[in-house]
């Protein structure tokens, strides 16, 4: 079964030229012409990877990688923003937002193809890596799975710091 991509992006142009690459090179793709529909089209099929513009209307990346974040089965699906200024999107940042890479629009087919085949493979690693229980001899020398780990929660003040800094983002771009 091939890999599949939701492509989200409020420009058609832009949503049939990622379309036609990914698939020649053998993907699935669904896509969405916004976060609130990319969203509910996750919910209904979930997708190996997310791949997302920034700046949309009714909710931008920043916010559809937020909701990805908080249902079940969809807190784990990798995500790349698509922005014309990615390249001043620094590793902070997509750690804030919980995007695992970005790319800079205009970019080529074979960019594209690289990003894509990259997040992919990095999230199985990273998946695979989560799943395998630790020799025996070791587990007493490393820390519970990050699943078993209660997570902590974000301040307000971490909270409201986080949406200024995507606002200012989102103002730049």
């Amino acid at each position: 079964m091939s890999q599949r991509v939701l492509v989200v992006d409020d420009s058609a142009t832009i949503r049939r030229v990622v379309s036609r690459t990914l698939r020649s090179a053998g993907y699935e793709v669904a896509v969405a012409s916004d976060g609130r529909d990319a969203l509910e089209h996750a919910q209904r099929e979930v997708p190996d990877l997310v791949l997302v513009d920034f700046v949309m209307p009714h909710m931008n990346g920043f916010q559809l990688v937020q909701a990805l974040r908080g249902v079940s089965n969809l807190a784990d699906v990798p995500v790349v923003l698509m922005s014309a200024k990615a390249d001043k999107i620094g590793e902070g940042f997509l750690a804030q937002t919980g995007a695992l890479d970005a790319i800079t629009k205009p970019f080529s087919p074979e960019a594209l193809l690289a990003v894509t085949g990259h997040a992919l493979s990095r999230w199985a690693k990273e998946r695979d890596h989560d799943t395998e229980p630790p020799p025996p001899d070791a587990r007493g020398s490393i820390p519970p799975p990050i699943s078993e780990t209660p997570p902590e929660p974000l301040g307000d003040s971490s909270e409201a710091r986080l949406r200024d800094a995507a606002d200012l983002l989102a103002e730049r771009l």
